[in-house]
Order: C-alpha cells, then sequence, then structure tokens
C-alpha cells in the first residue's frame, strides 16, 4: 500500500518542486589594473539578473549567474570560460576587454555557446559568422568620431601612447583613428607602445610624447594608466590637448587623474544627463544596490544582459540562441535601442564628452 502511495505522490512531488534554473556566466577583468572595468560589468549583470529572478525568471525559471575573473591574462581567461563551459552554462556576458574575447571565443565557436560582450570594440571580431555577440560599436566607428573632431578644430598632428596588453583593441583602435585621420589630412607622427603593469614610468613616456612636437596628445589605454599618464604630462607643464578613448571613460579616471585630465576629450556611448524614464530609472536601481553612479560599462552590461534575456524568453533551448538573437535583432536599451547585424555587431551611436569640472559632459 505504501509503495503504491509513493508512487502515486511522486510525480505530484515532481511537478511541485523549483523548475531547473538556467546558468549563465560572466567573465571579465575583476582583479589589476581593469579591475573598473570589470566590476561595473559584472554589477550591471548582476543588477538585470536580480530584477529578472524577482519578475519571475525566465518561464518560472529562475537564472544562476556563475561570475569569474579573467585577471586580464588570456591563459586564465581560457581557463575560467573552460569551467563555465563545464558548468553548463547556456551564454556567457563578457569578455570587457577585446584581447580577452579574442582568445576566448575559439572555445565558445567550439562549443557552440553565444558569447555576448558588453565592451569589446576591436575590427578583428567584425563581420564574422560565429557566437560572438556585442552591444557596443566597433572602434572603426569610434574612433572616426574623434578623427572628425580633430580635423574640425585645426588639429593636423597627433602623437599617441598605447597599451600593448590589450593589442586587440589599443591596436585596432589606433589603426582606425589613423586612417581616418590622415584621409582628412591629419598625421599621428609617434606611436609609443607600452605594456600596462605596476613598472611603467609615465614620466619616461610623457617626456617622449612631449618631444615629438605634436599638436594634441592621444591616449589608448585604460582608466588607469590615462590617469597616471596625464598627471606626468601635466607636471613637465605640458598644456597640450588630451584625447583618451572609450576604454578609459570611467569614473576611475577622473578620480585618479584629478585635474590633469580636465579638459580631456573622449569618444562614449553614455550620456550621464540623459532624462529618459528608462536611464534614470537604472541609475536609481544601480545606486541603490551598489551605492556608486554606473558607468558605461555597467550600463553596457545591463544591457548585455536584458538582451540575453529577451532571446531566452522566447526559446531556452542553447542551440537556437545565436539565432534567436539574430532574429530579434533589435533590442531596447535604457538610452535608446540598439541594433544587431547579421553577424551580431552593433553601429551603436557614438559621441564625444569632455571632463568639465570632474564629470563627463556630452559635446558632440
Amino acid at each position: 500500500m505504501k509503495s503504491i502511495l509513493l508512487l502515486i505522490l511522486l510525480p505530484v512531488l515532481i511537478s511541485c518542486s523549483d523548475p531547473e534554473p538556467i546558468l549563465i556566466g560572466f567573465v571579465g577583468g575583476l582583479s589589476g589594473r581593469v579591475a573598473d572595468l570589470g566590476i561595473a560589468g559584472r554589477n550591471g549583470v548582476i543588477l538585470a539578473t536580480e530584477q529578472l529572478n524577482h519578475s519571475g525568471g525566465i518561464k518560472g525559471r529562475r537564472i544562476d549567474l556563475l561570475i569569474r575573473d579573467d585577471q586580464q591574462n588570456p591563459a586564465v581567461a581560457q581557463a575560467v570560460v573552460s569551467e563555465l563551459l563545464e558548468a553548463g552554462v547556456i551564454a556567457i556576458v563578457g569578455h570587457m576587454t577585446s584581447s580577452m574575447s579574442v582568445s576566448t571565443l575559439p572555445l565558445m565557436n567550439q562549443a557552440k555557446t553565444v558569447m555576448l560582450s558588453p565592451t569589446t570594440t576591436t575590427t578583428e571580431l567584425s563581420g564574422i559568422d560565429d557566437y560572438f555577440f556585442r552591444t557596443l560599436a566597433a572602434t572603426d566607428l569610434n574612433a572616426a568620431v574623434v578623427a572628425d573632431y580633430l580635423t574640425e578644430t585645426g588639429i593636423k598632428t597627433v602623437a599617441a601612447i598605447y597599451d600593448q596588453r590589450n593589442l586587440s583593441y589599443t591596436g585596432s583602435w589606433l589603426r582606425d583613428f589613423s586612417r581616418a585621420f590622415e584621409r582628412q589630412g591629419g598625421q599621428v607622427i609617434a606611436r609609443i607602445g607600452f605594456e600596462s603593469g605596476s613598472e611603467i614610468r609615465f614620466s619616461k613616456l610623457a617626456e617622449q610624447i612631449i618631444n615629438s612636437e605634436a599638436e594634441a596628445i592621444l591616449s589608448v589605454a585604460n582608466a588607469l594608466d590615462t590617469a597616471f599618464f596625464a598627471q606626468q604630462l601635466r607636471i613637465k607643464d605640458s598644456q597640450l590637448p588630451l584625447v583618451g578613448c572609450e576604454w578609459a571613460a570611467t569614473e576611475k579616471v577622473i578620480a585618479l587623474g584629478g585635474a590633469a585630465v580636465e579638459g580631456m576629450i573622449i569618444d562614449h556611448f553614455m550620456d550621464r544627463d540623459d532624462q529618459r524614464p528608462a536611464y534614470l530609472n537604472f541609475r536609481s536601481n544601480y545606486r541603490t544596490r551598489f551605492a556608486e553612479e554606473p558607468g558605461f560599462a555597467a550600463l553596457a552590461a545591463y544591457e548585455a544582459a536584458n538582451a540575453l534575456f529577451t532571446a531566452l524568453g522566447q526559446s531556452t533551448d542553447p542551440a537556437k540562441l545565436k539565432q534567436t538573437l539574430l532574429k530579434i535583432g533589435t533590442f531596447s536599451g535604457v538610452q535608446g535601442d540598439f541594433q544587431l547585424d547579421a553577424f551580431g555587431d552593433s553601429n551603436r551611436p557614438t559621441f564625444l564628452a569632455r571632463i568639465e569640472n570632474g564629470k563627463f559632459k556630452r559635446i558632440k
């Protein structure tokens, strides 16, 4: 009798148990010199995941988020991505830098698992039918905006430093900038590479750049290195215009650079003065959850996670996720919609900002 009763109750018990969660991964640099980008990205994905789970998940299934630190190291990145794939994640949001995405994409392609990057912009991954998606435009579009601005302001010569530890991004950005600038009669008269790390002598870099006699100085590097480099420029009494790239457009460049980065021009994706309800709501929720202002990496990661959740709402079959993302094509963001093309690339608009009184102010 007990056995019969157990057989009757077993289907009921199974049907009443919580449905199996959906596993997704996040991977980014959570330690070291680019941690500001990775931590902001992680926080953006956490916020999106918590909001989704609070509203009931995907068709009643909660999202479980597995987080890994790639340490901005290709070997570590490959190891942690392998861990996430073995754990059974349906997709990975990340990486936050181009070199890390380039290093692990072969693993994602082999596993036929989607990698949706919030901030990878290298053109090395443009126009390829693979499992890589991104929510920001590639460097050819971003760098051209900076080149146009410098040309319009009458600057004809630029000297640049670039971080060789993220060469997939910095090499792509500087190459695309140079092409756009030279088409308009400009010239990059000095290119000085360095490897981001504790042994950098920014005073020497600043001296080399100043001696090039360029009309403006370009830093294609992360926020921390850009800030320290700017300080050395100003210590040496250089008042040359300073230009940065979107990688450095985090709050850290202002916090560490102080007066040295005042007036710096930088290409950007996030308008911090936006008054649209979706952005104000995101900003308020982020500040409440993490007790700080969101930067562009947090916004981009939040939108990337929500784009993934939108696709999962249509199909949770991992084999269909790539095609589902491509079929949807247009996704809602907190500062407007963004589109993915047939290769998973985005043509999201870029604008310019100037650091004024310790804040990013949109100028174009």
